[in-house]
């Protein structure tokens, strides 16, 4: 975890170029409906203010099976900070973590987690202080009126407290409320969030905290993406205590790269190739994949309900297809392999799932009036 500090200074006390580079490394492994995946991360930032600041660590997971609308995830994991210009800044860590994640309607979704973690600093005393217990919560209730529009009010709360062998040290907590909302509008997702906050360091430092951030994201192909990035914040501490009122203000521009498919895809064909088909009511979904035992699709056009419906057995090109008949309107879709979602890799729009991934988006033509008129002529037809 990386905290933003403000000189108490009139003017910026440091400037230059400042550098991040994050790679990761995933795996996962599926029986029945249970999920384990493996993660290797690192986190590299640079700067003329704060030097070289290094980050790794290893992560296990445990996805549980659905019960009911709920899904639970458990995680330990462990790692490392090294900051090159402070020995003391240096430590080791351990943590535990949850997360739990509620369906409560087709249009609502509550996420909750909790992480609990120990730091060991090797480069200080005992009698310093050699050890900090951080606790950090989050809340969130993304709610999507409509597959191209969310909303969602968020609340984080952050406690750190040091540890050594004089008792207790400093205590660190943050607490912040916000909303933030995304809107996709063909292949641009624009993203804006505000914050409102405080902070408290052992009674000696306390300050209202505020912040904001838009992001504008543009599909340039479909494994390519550009990014612009704004993030705004700035304190105001009550008047005579701690630093001065501070802000910040960062600036990212970049592209995106990222993979969607899995390494078991058949060589790349035009993106068009497998889109939904329409026909009426029917839509045809296709995905060519191969080395897979099962392929499931679920959508929003039964609430996703259970495991979705089965897509049959591949023919020999690895074709996999399965058509549905759906009600008019907007649905949103993805495929499930061997139990792990898979992104859509073709559809003709995506839609964020609410869990940091997409959905697929297809939209049936038609009234639903329609629908009604067919229900009654296949309730009196069944009475007969």
């Amino acid at each position: 975890m990386f905290l933003s500090l403000s000189p108490d200074a009139p003017t910026p006390a440091a400037s230059g170029f400042f550098a991040q580079v994050s790679p990761n490394l995933l795996g996962a492994a599926a029986l029945s409906s249970w999920r384990l995946q493996l993660a290797l991360s690192g986190d590299y930032r640079g700067s003329v203010a704060a030097g070289h600041l290094f980050f790794e660590a290893a992560e296990a997971r445990v996805v549980l099976p659905p019960f009911g609308f709920a899904r639970v995830q458990l995680s330990g994991s462990g790692g490392r900070f090294d900051a090159t210009r402070d020995a003391n800044a240096r430590f080791l860590f351990a943590a535990g973590a949850s997360e739990l994640r509620l369906q409560v309607v087709d249009s609502l979704r509550i996420l909750a987690s909790y992480r609990v973690e120990m730091r060991f600093y090797p480069g200080r005393p005992a009698t310093e202080g050699d050890r900090d217990l951080l606790q950090m919560a989050a809340l969130r209730a993304p709610f999507r009126p409509h597959p191209f529009f969310e909303l969602a009010p968020f609340g984080s709360y952050l406690h750190l407290a040091g540890r050594g062998d004089a008792g207790a040290g400093a205590v660190l907590v943050r607490a912040r409320t916000g909303l933030d909302a995304t809107v996709i509008w063909s292949r641009v997702t624009a993203s804006v969030a505000g914050w409102v906050g405080r902070v408290d360091l052992s009674n000696v430092v306390n300050a209202w905290q505020t912040g904001a951030a838009i992001e504008m994201r543009v599909r340039v192909s479909p494994l390519v993406d550009a990014v612009a990035t704004f993030d705004w914040d700035s304190g105001t501490p009550p008047s005579g205590t701690g630093p001065r009122d501070f802000s910040r203000r960062l600036l990212l521009l970049g592209l995106l790269a990222h993979d969607t498919t899995r390494p078991a895809l058949s060589p790349a064909r035009r993106a068009a190739d497998l889109r939904p088909r329409l026909q009426g009511r029917h839509v045809h979904f296709r995905l060519r994949l191969a080395r897979a035992a099962q392929v499931r699709i679920i959508g929003s056009w039964d609430d996703w309900a259970g495991q979705g419906r089965l897509v049959p057995s591949a023919d020999e090109s690895n074709l996999w297809e399965l058509t549905l008949e759906l009600p008019p309107g907007v649905h949103r879709y993805h495929f499930v392999v061997d139990d792990q979602p898979v992104r859509p890799p073709d559809a003709s729009r995506y839609a964020p799932d609410g869990f940091g991934g997409q959905d697929g988006v297809v939209e049936v033509q038609g009234s639903v009036s329609d629908v009604e008129a067919a229900r009654t002529v296949n309730t009196v037809e069944g009475s007969r």
